[in-house]
């Protein structure tokens, strides 16, 4: 158990400097970017429909969970983003 505990955590160790080799490139920030911006991250939920609610929430799911991978601090995210 402890040898597949230990598995697991070198993934995620190699998966998260993937995410970094990949989106810490300027292009790797552009695609982040857009991303973003596709993902509507910073607009608020703008529907009563339920559906078009889960939608909107998985997108933003998505971009957030990048940038948790990415272990960025606030300022770089904001750089990002603006």
């Amino acid at each position: 158990m402890a040898d597949q505990n230990q598995k697991q955590v070198n993934r995620l160790k190699s998966l998260s400097a993937d995410y970094r080799i990949t989106f810490n490139t300027p292009e790797g920030e552009r695609v982040l970017d857009d991303i973003v911006t596709h993902c509507n991250m910073l607009d608020g939920v703008t529907t009563s429909d339920t559906n078009e609610l889960i939608i909107q929430a998985g997108r933003r799911d998505a971009a957030i969970n990048i940038l948790k991978k990415l272990n960025w601090d606030e300022r770089k995210v904001i750089d990002l983003i603006n």
